[in-house]
């Protein structure tokens, strides 16, 4: 993914050493892209917190929104830790979140 301020960040790891993490969990891939990424002034791996969802309360995502909103960020992914890569498909393992009306 391109910041706008130019540099990148690594957000997965889909094949590493020749290898194809694509049906591994979002865990071994979030492991997989610490390992291969060295941080630089061009490069950095995104940010991730882990939430149990069974704690999320509608209070609680419009906090993460804010906060995301404060640092510039276009909003928040939501994924399984469990759940595999798929590509071009919807997916009941990832949600997108816009803070459209949340104030900062």
């Amino acid at each position: 993914v391109l910041e706008e301020n130019g540099n990148f960040v690594a957000v997965d790891c889909l094949v590493l050493n020749r290898q194809p993490l694509t049906r591994e969990s979002l865990h071994n891939r979030q492991a997989a892209v610490s390992k291969a990424v060295v941080p630089n002034d061009c490069l950095s791996v995104v940010h991730t917190e882990k939430v149990s969802m069974s704690e999320m309360t509608p209070e609680i995502v419009k906090e993460l929104l804010k906060e995301a909103k404060s640092q510039g960020w276009s909003g928040l992914i939501m994924k399984s830790l469990s759940s595999e890569y798929e590509a071009g498909a919807a997916s009941t393992a990832c949600y997108g979140l816009v803070p459209s009306d949340v104030e900062a």
